[in-house]
């Protein structure tokens, strides 16, 4: 146990060092994306909804404290544009749209399930995906309710914007 907090403790610093090091896509007030040197400046992850598990079925909630990646909600974007190139064919063919990722952290903080829950093609879907299992190399604290952990699904949004 202590070798894989050794190791998130190791992946956090340097996905940290990271974040600081490189640039973000930067949104103007018409509502374009300057690029801003990062290598992908057309993947945009947006805020999401949190259901809780209970009796049985997963249940949207408000929590007292949302599941967050061990680092903060920054870090994770950094990662996840740091970790997602735009596909190819998708880019040849112009596809763009959002990919849902639902994602299940268990009440430890472990990442228990992903998911895609909507999808574009074009290999968007799978890069997504990717992208986002990465994440639980780093881990999560769990969401709470009235101070007590729980198991809560969230959908995280990635949007690939055609050029």
């Amino acid at each position: 146990m202590n070798n894989l907090r050794s190791f998130r403790f190791l992946f956090f610093l340097l996905a940290f060092t990271i974040s600081w090091l490189v640039p973000a896509t930067s949104k103007t007030q018409q509502g374009e994306f300057k690029k801003t040197g990062t290598a992908v400046d057309e993947v945009q992850v947006f805020k999401t909804i949190f259901y809780v598990y209970r009796d049985g079925e997963f249940k949207e909630t408000i929590l007292s404290k949302e599941p967050e990646l061990i680092g903060g909600k920054d870090l994770m974007e950094n990662l996840i544009r740091l970790n997602t190139q735009y596909p190819e064919v998708a880019k040849s063919k112009k596809i763009g749209g959002t990919v849902l990722i639902s994602v299940v952290i268990d009440d430890e903080g472990r990442m228990e399930d992903v998911f895609i829950h909507e999808g574009i093609g074009g290999g968007c879907n799978d890069e997504a995906l990717r992208s986002v299992k990465l994440l639980d190399h780093t881990g999560f604290e769990p969401g709470e309710i009235d101070g007590k952990p729980v198991t809560v699904k969230f959908d995280i949004p990635l949007t690939f914007l055609p050029q």
